[in-house]
C-alpha cells in the first residue's frame, strides 16, 4: 500500500519564498525545475541556495496555492494565471 507522494521538502514553501521575496526587496520570483529559486533583485538576479527544485517541488508548491478547479485547469493546458495573496497588502500574480 502507497503512502502517496513525498511532501515537498523542507524549506520549499511558496509563502516562505514569497516572504524572503519581500524581505529582500525582489520584483520577481523565478521557479524552474533543476534551478533553485531566483530572485530579481534590482535587476539581478539572485538564486536562493544551491539546491535545484525538482519535478515533485514544482508540483506540490503549486498545488499548495490552488483549488481542485485551478489544478484540473493546469493539468489540461499545463498554464494557468491566478494570484495569491500573503496579507491584505501584498498580492502575486
Amino acid at each position: 500500500m502507497s503512502a502517496g507522494p513525498p511532501p515537498v521538502r523542507p524549506g520549499v514553501d511558496i509563502h516562505r519564498l514569497l516572504q524572503t521575496m519581500v524581505e529582500k526587496g525582489a520584483s520577481d520570483l523565478h521557479l524552474t525545475t533543476g534551478r533553485p529559486p531566483i530572485l530579481r533583485i534590482s535587476g539581478e538576479l539572485v538564486p536562493l541556495g544551491r539546491s535545484n527544485l525538482t519535478e515533485h517541488d514544482m508540483r506540490m508548491l503549486l498545488h499548495s496555492i490552488m483549488n481542485a478547479r485551478q489544478r484540473q485547469d493546469y493539468e489540461l493546458d499545463r498554464e494557468i494565471d491566478f494570484a495569491i495573496a500573503l496579507d491584505e497588502r501584498r498580492r502575486f500574480r
